[in-house]
């Protein structure tokens, strides 16, 4: 293993350590890369069959925010070249996941995320909402690699791009709901757009609601973390404040008003940023 490599393992070793012990497994063990991959080829031999797929390898991108290792297939012959995505339940656990006392959700640990994750992705994909599930299992997920950028990179080249990306957004989030699914973590790096077909796909579902809260009220909370997101500083907050008449209107538009009713049953706490805009939440 050369040194960058090494040095990359360590790194990851000491977050999967770091989020363990908030999950309260600290005593789990973790997985290797070497685990993984010998894990990867094993299982995705008839997937890479079946999708004539080039000889290919993993490449290590991190560790999620429930300790997922995550990876990227790409062709040995054009490393460049992505094949598809994936993550790997880095480690055990019995954790039943992390409440946020502020938030009405749940961080689940690493194998029940890849659960949802799977189910969601089956239930969504075929509607164009999500990437395709190419396969999965207990502590695996890979699904298909969709050339799209995350819309926090694309808001923070050009703020003025929320105004194209802000009603389609907003229309997705409506489509999802009406195939009863939410994601709770709708923050713009969990949000794939491409500019040549307005393509809007949701990625990361690693959240699951907390036990109190109703099903309304976790659609209510998908539109409010996704405009909390939007008017972060780096994202579209200054196009945002140029044309206020413009971005309230369109929220309004594009939210059902049942939707923003319940929205201000939230306290200021989860609603966060949108408080400077609370006027969109009247019915």
């Amino acid at each position: 293993m050369d040194t960058s490599s090494s040095t990359l393992l360590q790194r990851v070793s000491r977050s999967f350590r770091i989020i363990g012990n908030a999950l309260g497994i600290s005593s789990a063990r973790y997985a290797t890369h070497s685990e993984v991959s010998s894990y990867l080829h094993q299982h995705l031999e008839c997937v890479a069959a079946d999708l004539n797929w080039p000889a290919w390898s993993p490449r290590w991108l991190g560790v999620s925010s429930t300790g997922s290792l995550l990876f990227r297939l790409e062709s040995i012959e054009c490393p460049s070249k992505c094949i598809a995505i994936g993550r790997y339940a880095s480690h055990t656990s019995m954790s039943s996941g992390v409440a946020e006392p502020s938030l009405p959700r749940i961080l689940l640990n690493p194998a029940a995320g890849i659960e949802r994750e799977s189910r969601v992705y089956q239930s969504l994909a075929h509607h164009g909402l999500t990437p395709r599930l190419l396969f999965a299992d207990t502590c695996c997920l890979v699904n298909e690699y969709v050339d799209a950028e995350r819309l926090s990179d694309v808001l923070r080249r050009d703020p003025e791009q929320i105004w194209l990306w802000l009603p389609k957004v907003l229309d997705a989030i409506s489509a999802m709901h009406r195939f009863n699914e939410h994601h709770l973590d709708l923050n713009c790096g969990n949000i794939l757009v491409q500019p040549t077909s307005g393509l809007v796909r949701f990625v990361d579902f690693e959240y699951e609601v907390s036990p109190e809260i109703e099903l309304p009220q976790s659609q209510s909370f998908d539109y409010v973390r996704f405009l909390h997101g939007v008017l972060k500083r780096r994202r579209g907050e200054k196009a945002i404040q140029r044309d206020p008449t413009r971005f309230l209107q369109v929220c309004r538009t594009h939210i059902p008003s049942e939707i923003r009713r319940r929205a201000m049953t939230f306290p200021a706490a989860v609603l966060g940023r949108t408080l400077r805009y609370s006027t969109i939440f009247e019915t």
